[in-house]
């Protein structure tokens, strides 16, 4: 992986997590519910993390071991 690929992902996954972040707050706010920056960074966390690590093992692969990788 170059340099450049990298930060284009980290770029990608910053700019993800901002909205999303902001997704989460409007969602709370229309519901009328008080929410909590410890929630919607576990949350947030849990959805980068998630599709993080399903990008690398769809374009990067695993050598058979996806579904193992996946559940952990």
């Amino acid at each position: 992986m170059t340099i450049t690929l990298f930060i284009t992902f980290m770029t990608a996954a910053a700019a993800v997590s901002g909205l999303l972040t902001e997704a989460i707050k409007k969602a709370y706010q229309n519901a009328g519910r008080k929410y909590s920056a410890n929630v919607i960074a576990l949350i947030n966390a849990a959805v980068i993390g998630g599709l993080g690590m399903a990008a690398f093992i769809c374009f990067w692969g695993s050598r058979g071991r996806s579904i193992i990788l996946s559940v952990l």
